[in-house]
């Protein structure tokens, strides 16, 4: 069975092989190196190839890398969270020293907390405590 060829793809072939003969000819110091003898024939014909595996291998790095934009969009909510997080620690901590100011100022507040927390009473006011039955008392 006889190979069908075109023109342009038999070209390329003796070219090929007259570079590798004209290498062979010359000596040893002579020759071209791997660069000229394969490197370069190889561009030449697989360059579009290459051009677009370089891109696929860039975009896959900027996209998916360490620093890409999913790692990037990850560190945005990271920052996000925790500037929430200072808003509500921030908010939690003026009203604790808005509690604070009022203990110290309010004697409204020192009294209620005297008389519920600690059973204190007023001189001539009695303090009456009544017993409540817990659940494991009742059965």
């Amino acid at each position: 069975m006889k190979r069908v060829t075109s023109k342009r793809t038999a070209t390329k072939t003796r070219a090929r092989f007259a570079t590798r003969a004209v290498a062979a000819q010359r000596g040893p110091a002579q020759r071209p190196g791997f660069l000229v003898t394969y490197a370069l024939p190889f561009l030449r014909a697989q360059w579009r190839t290459v051009l677009g595996l370089t891109l696929l291998v860039v975009f896959v790095h900027d996209v998916f890398g360490e620093k890409g934009v999913l790692a990037m969009r990850r560190s945005q909510q990271e920052v996000e969270q925790l500037r929430q997080d200072l808003e509500n620690i921030n908010h939690e901590n003026a009203e604790l020293a808005e509690h604070i100011r009022r203990l110290k100022t309010d004697p409204e507040l020192i009294e209620r907390i005297a008389r519920e927390q600690m059973g204190l009473a007023r001189p001539g006011e009695y303090v009456y405590k009544l017993h409540q039955e817990s659940a494991a008392e009742k059965k």
